[in-house]
Order: structure tokens, then C-alpha cells, then sequence
């Protein structure tokens, strides 16, 4: 009798096979993927970095046309600040500021030497004059400024503001073209009168 016996290695043999087919299956799978990739994605991400370049192109060609400009243009943000003062003794009215070019009136201060003087203050802002200011009886320091006391009126008033109680009360008045201060004494005891304007002007 024969001791000899056979073992069967076909259903290992056939599930290795089943792996290498589904491997085979994945890499084929995996290359069409890859492919895609290449031909289309690839292509849209090169597509958007040169739409990204020729936009910065298009952003540096901008920013060097406002350099071109702003190189052009002061950079200050206000002009330099000038003070102008008067003393005098006289009915006819007197400059104390005339200035031609943009800028804003920041102060007027008027003062009698005498109080029994009487002193008149104009102001002309772009060839606008407001309402004659007039001023007698003490000798301290106002300040004038621009009021809406009168609503009635369509007049240009001014008011002054005794500067001992209100030092910062500034008349912030912007002007385009043109500021004239002017003052004069109506009734002379023959002392002087003072004025004195604060403003800036720009230089764009």
C-alpha cells in the first residue's frame, strides 16, 4: 500500500490571483486619475497663475500712475501756520492779514488800549464780507468768530468771545481763495487798538 498523498494549492493560488486583478484594477485606476491631473488640472493651475501675473501687472502699472501723481503733490496734509498782528491808530480801516490762496482763518484777537476807544473788525473770506464787528468799553482780549446768533438773518455775523474764559474758542474758517482781515478805531480817545490773526495756508 501506497503511503503518497497530494495537496490541492489551487483556491490559494486563485485568491492571490483575485488581489493581483484588483491591484491591477487600482493602478489602472490610479494612472487615470494621474492623467487627469496632468491634462487638466495642471492646465487650470498654470491657467490661473498667469491670470495672477497679468493682474499684478496690471496692480504695478496702477501704483506707479498714483507714484506719478502723488510725486507730484505736497504731502503736507496743512500748510505752514503764519501769525499777523497790528497796532495802530486810525479810522481808516488797516490790513492785518490779506492773503491770497487756499487755507483756514484760526484766530482773531482784538484788544483796546483805552476803553472808551471804539474799534471796528471786518472780515472779507473768497470776496464774502461778513457784518461789521464793533467793539468799546473794557481792554481785554477777544476772540471774534464766525455765530448764527441771529437766525433771522442771512447776514455773515460775527461775535467776540472774551479769551480769558475761552482760550481754545478758534474761528476754524476755511477759505478757497482769498482772506482779508482789516480794523480801524470810530472813536479815537488816541490810544491804539490791537489785532492780531492766526491762520495757515496750503500749498495744494
Amino acid at each position: 500500500m501506497s503511503n503518497s498523498f497530494n495537496i490541492s494549492v489551487k483556491p490559494e493560488i486563485s485568491g492571490v490571483a483575485d488581489d493581483i486583478a484588483a491591484n491591477l484594477v487600482q493602478i489602472l485606476s490610479n494612472a487615470s486619475a494621474l492623467a487627469s491631473i496632468r491634462t487638466v488640472d495642471v492646465l487650470a493651475i498654470n491657467t490661473n497663475i498667469n491670470d495672477n501675473e497679468a493682474k499684478l501687472v496690471t496692480i504695478d502699472s496702477i501704483v506707479d500712475a498714483i507714484k506719478i501723481k502723488t510725486d507730484l503733490t505736497p504731502q503736507n496734509v496743512r500748510g505752514k501756520y503764519f501769525p499777523a498782528s497790528l497796532v495802530m491808530n486810525s479810522d481808516t480801516f488797516t490790513e492785518v492779514a490779506n492773503v491770497t490762496g487756499h487755507g483756514k482763518l484760526h484766530q482773531i484777537t482784538i484788544r483796546l488800549v483805552l476803553g472808551s476807544d471804539t474799534l471796528e473788525l471786518l472780515v472779507t473770506i473768497d470776496g464774502e464780507a461778513f457784518t461789521v464787528l464793533s467793539h468799546t468799553g473794557d481792554v481785554n482780549s477777544y476772540n471774534a468768530v464766525a455765530s448764527c446768533y441771529n437766525v433771522s438773518s442771512a447776514a455773515r455775523n460775527l461775535k467776540k468771545v472774551l479769551i480769558e474764559t475761552t482760550s481754545s474758542f478758534n474761528s476754524n474758517l476755511e477759505f478757497e481763495s482769498s482772506l482779508l482781515v482789516e480794523v480801524r478805531k470810530t472813536v479815537d480817545a488816541g490810544n491804539n487798538i490791537e489785532c492780531k490773526v492766526g491762520y495757515t495756508l496750503d500749498d495744494f
